[in-house]
C-alpha cells in the first residue's frame, strides 16, 4: 500500500521557513482570465504534497486546466472541488521520484476574475499543507511572505460626440458646442469629467479642431475624440448703384456713371472691386 504522508501537524513555529508552497505576487485585470503560478520552495528531497487554497470570491478557478511543471513529470496530480471556492491539491508518486531541491513554479492555474470583484489586493490562503519529505515526514514550514493578487481595471472609457462632425457654421454667427458623453464599464457615466480643448474663432474664417478627453479614477484614457468646426463665409456682397436708374440723357451728350458701391458681411467695403462691362 502507498505511504505518502505522515501524521505530523502542520508545523506553525518554524522560525525559518524552508519547505513552503506560495502563490506568486500578481496583478490580474478585472474581467479577464489570468494565470496564476503556485512555487514550491524546499531545501529538502519532496516524495509529496497536499494543500487546499481558498480564493475569494468572484474570482473563479477553471481547475481542470491547471497546468503542473516539468518537476512534476513523473508525479500524479489531482485537483478536487471542496466546495466554498475551497480547492484540494494533491501530488504523489508510486515510484522513487523526488522533487528536487530549488524554488521552483509548481503550477500554473488560470483564474477569471469576475466584473463584480472590487478593486484591490487579495491573498488566497493555502491551508492544510502538507509537505512529504523523503522519509514521509512532514515537513512544512510556514511561507516567508503571503502571495498578493492586485486586481485592477485597464479598459478605457468611451467618448461619443454628440452632434454633426464636421460641423460647418456661416462666419460672424455663434457657433454653440454639442459636446459629448463617456462611459467607463467600470466607473459608469463620467461625462462630467470630459476636458475639452480648443476654440472656435467664429469671425474668422478657418477649418478649426475641437478635441475630447477623458480618463477613469484608475487612470485608463480613452481614446481621444475630435470635431472639426469650418467657419465659412457664404454670404453674398451686396452692390447698390448710385445715381438714378435708368437714366436718360440727349444723344451726342457725355454720359458719367455715377457709380455703385459694394459691401460684404466679412470684407467690409469692397467698392473698389467692382467690375463694371
Amino acid at each position: 500500500s502507498l505511504k505518502l504522508f505522515s501524521n505530523d501537524i502542520y508545523d506553525n513555529t518554524v522560525a525559518n521557513p524552508s519547505n513552503y508552497l506560495k502563490i506568486q505576487d500578481q496583478t490580474v485585470v478585472l474581467n479577464q482570465t489570468s494565470i496564476l503560478s503556485i512555487n514550491l520552495s524546499n531545501t529538502s528531497l519532496i516524495r509529496g504534497l497536499q494543500f487546499d487554497i481558498e480564493f475569494p470570491s468572484g474570482f473563479v478557478f477553471d481547475y481542470q486546466n491547471s497546468i503542473s511543471s516539468p518537476l512534476l513529470n513523473n508525479f500524479n496530480v489531482s485537483v478536487s472541488d471542496l466546495g466554498s471556492n475551497i480547492y484540494r491539491f494533491l501530488i504523489f508518486t508510486f515510484s522513487n521520484d523526488l522533487i528536487s531541491i530549488g524554488n521552483n513554479n509548481l503550477f500554473t492555474i488560470p483564474i477569471f476574475i469576475q466584473p463584480s470583484v472590487q478593486l484591490g489586493d487579495y491573498s488566497f490562503p493555502i491551508t492544510n499543507v502538507v509537505i512529504s519529505s523523503q522519509t514521509n515526514q512532514n515537513i512544512a514550514s510556514l511561507p516567508l511572505s503571503i502571495g498578493i493578487i492586485s486586481v485592477v481595471e485597464t479598459t478605457v472609457p468611451v467618448i461619443t460626440l454628440l452632434g454633426n462632425d464636421p460641423v460647418t457654421i456661416e462666419v460672424g454667427t455663434a457657433y454653440n458646442d454639442a459636446g459629448a458623453t463617456a462611459l467607463d464599464n467600470y466607473d459608469g457615466d463620467i461625462t462630467s469629467d470630459i476636458v475639452v480643448l480648443g476654440t472656435v474663432d467664429v469671425n474668422t474664417v478657418g477649418t478649426y479642431t475641437i478635441t475630447y478627453n477623458v480618463s477613469d479614477a484608475n487612470n485608463n484614457a480613452a481614446l481621444e475624440v475630435t470635431r472639426t468646426v469650418n467657419v465659412v463665409d457664404t454670404t453674398v456682397p451686396v452692390i447698390t448703384l448710385l445715381g438714378n436708374d435708368p437714366v436718360t440723357i440727349e444723344v451726342g451728350t457725355a454720359y458719367n456713371d455715377a457709380g455703385a458701391t459694394a459691401l460684404d458681411n466679412y470684407d467690409g467695403d469692397i467698392t473698389s472691386d467692382i467690375v463694371v462691362l
